[in-house]
């Protein structure tokens, strides 16, 4: 039980980090672009990651859901 509080743990840190930078870096972004232009890579990221959200249910279901989080967390890392 502590490993998996460890790990989801981690988990929530790294994803509160990421929309840490994002909440930082898109206003910036956004006074030196176009307002349109600061939008679309964050539109492409909607996409690919709701597509991978559905790969992802497929490979949990036959690999399981704990396997492909750490597969999923080791890739984005590396």
């Amino acid at each position: 039980m502590k490993r998996q509080f460890l790990l989801f743990t981690i988990l929530v840190t790294f994803t509160g980090i990421y929309l840490g930078f994002l909440r930082i870096i898109v206003p910036y972004a956004q006074e030196s672009l176009e307002s349109t232009l600061i939008f679309i890579p964050l539109i492409i990221f909607g996409f690919v990651k709701g597509s991978f959200n559905f790969i992802a249910g497929r490979f949990s279901d036959v690999l399981g859901r704990k396997r492909i989080l750490m597969y999923g967390w080791i890739v984005a890392i590396f």
